[in-house]
C-alpha cells in the first residue's frame, strides 16, 4: 500500500494506473480534484467510492475513437452503454448513447437515453428498444 501516491507520481515512476479507494464521501471531490491538477493524470470513479487516476489521453472515449478510425466507422454508427463516470467519455464520443438503469442520475443525464438496469437485461433491451 502507497500512502502518498501524488509523490509517487510526481517522481516520473511508470505508472498505468493507480485505484485510489476513497471511504468518506466528504473526501471524494477534493481528491479528484488534487489528482486532476497534475496536467497529465486523469481521475475519474469508475465505482462509488474507488477513484481510477490513468493518462490524460487514456479514457474509454479516447479508445473508442481511435478504434473507429482503424475500422473506418463513423461516431454517428457508434452506439455505447454505460453505467458509471468513466463511461461519459464514451457517451460524448458516440452518436448513440445509453446509460444503464442501475446507473446514478449524473451519469444518465450525460446520455441521449436510458436502458433498464443491468440486472433487468438492460442491454439487451436498449439494442432491442434502440438500435434495431
Amino acid at each position: 500500500m502507497i500512502n502518498n501516491f501524488k509523490e509517487l507520481i510526481l517522481q516520473g515512476e511508470e505508472i498505468y494506473r493507480i485505484k485510489v479507494i476513497v471511504p468518506k464521501v466528504e473526501l471524494k471531490k477534493r481528491i479528484e480534484d488534487e489528482v486532476n491538477e497534475i496536467s497529465y493524470i486523469s481521475a475519474c470513479y469508475s465505482m462509488v467510492n474507488l477513484l481510477d487516476c490513468v493518462h490524460v489521453s487514456a479514457s474509454k472515449g479516447n479508445a473508442l475513437k481511435l478504434l473507429s478510425e482503424q475500422m473506418g466507422i463513423g461516431s454517428d454508427q457508434i452506439a455505447v452503454f454505460g453505467d458509471n463516470y468513466n463511461d461519459i467519455s464514451m457517451f460524448r464520443f458516440a452518436g448513440l448513447s445509453i446509460a444503464m438503469g442501475n446507473a446514478d442520475g449524473y451519469v444518465q443525464s450525460k446520455a441521449l437515453s436510458t436502458t433498464t438496469s443491468n440486472n433487468e437485461s438492460g442491454v439487451a433491451y436498449g439494442v432491442k428498444k434502440y438500435v434495431l
